[in-house]
Formats: C-alpha cells, sequence, structure tokens
C-alpha cells in the first residue's frame, strides 16, 4: 500500500510541470488549419477565439494576409488572463478588393510572457477562402430572376456548403 502512495505522489509531481507548460489557442470554426467560406461581397470579418495559458501573462501575435500580402499584424498583451479567456478582432476588408478564388489567412499565437514556462506558444491557422454569393444572381446574366423564398436560399446554402 506504500508502494502505492509513493506511485501516485510521483506521477502527480511529474504530471504537474508538463499541465503548466501548456498553453493553447484555438479559434470558434474548428481546428487549425480549418478552410471556412466568405461569401462576397464582404466589408468586415470577426476572428473569434480563445486561449487558455494557466493563469501567467499571455501575448496574442494576431496577422492577416489577402494571399500572400500581409495586411494586420496586431499584438494584444493580457497581464492577467482568464482561463480560458475569449479574444475578437475585427478585420476591415472593405478596402481589399476581394474576388472570388481569394484565400485571407487568419493567423494567430499564444506566447507566455511569464511564468517558469516563458516564451512557450501555440499557434491556430484559419483559412477564409472566398466565392460568390449565393443568393446574388450571376452577374453576366441578364434575365432578372425572382428572388428565390428565403427557406429555398437557405437550404440551397445549406447543400452547398455541405457538398
Amino acid at each position: 500500500m506504500h508502494r502505492l502512495g509513493f506511485t501516485a505522489a510521483l506521477l502527480a509531481a511529474t504530471s504537474a510541470p508538463a499541465l503548466a507548460q501548456d498553453i493553447n489557442i484555438w479559434n470558434s470554426h474548428g481546428p487549425s488549419g480549418t478552410h471556412i467560406t466568405h461569401e462576397l461581397p464582404m466589408s468586415s470579418f470577426a476572428w473569434q477565439g480563445a486561449f487558455d495559458s494557466n493563469l501567467v501573462s499571455t501575448r496574442i501575435t494576431f496577422k492577416v494576409w489577402h494571399n500572400s500580402t500581409l495586411k494586420i499584424n496586431r499584438t494584444t498583451d493580457y497581464l492577467v488572463p482568464l482561463d480560458p479567456q475569449n479574444h475578437v478582432e475585427v478585420v476591415d476588408t472593405s478596402r481589399w478588393g476581394l474576388a472570388v478564388g481569394h484565400v485571407i489567412t487568419y493567423y494567430a499565437k499564444a506566447e507566455l510572457l511569464s511564468g517558469p514556462y516563458k516564451g512557450a506558444y501555440d499557434e491556430d491557422y484559419l483559412y477564409g477562402d472566398c466565392v460568390n454569393n449565393i443568393s446574388a444572381p450571376p452577374a453576366n446574366s441578364s434575365l432578372q430572376a425572382a428572388a428565390p423564398p428565403a427557406a429555398v436560399d437557405d437550404k440551397r446554402r445549406f447543400e452547398d456548403l455541405l457538398g
């Protein structure tokens, strides 16, 4: 019995530092590398995510690329973060000249600024693929078709998203 207590104490002592070093950041759309669609025209997008850093000071670096051009590079320091802490970045895309086929890359990095694991970090990527607005008539159509009822439009959008 004494040996079992010693083993449990040893496991608890060795797992605590590994747990303390954990830092995670994630977007609200899925795991890092997720692709979402941006229906055009689009004038802004609110990137939403969260991070946990075991309640130590954390720096969030947020970058956005339009195709391969860096458009945004911001940092925010959380000196006394909550766990988990929500983070929102509003991206104004109104002057970017977005077109079908363009890709917007969102990058978020959470880095520990204090504690024994200072400098530890985690990264997250989200990709926004620009597509035609599903509910808009084709730009080259000379026919003015009546707009479909909202329920039909929502059903078509759902089917297109699921492929």
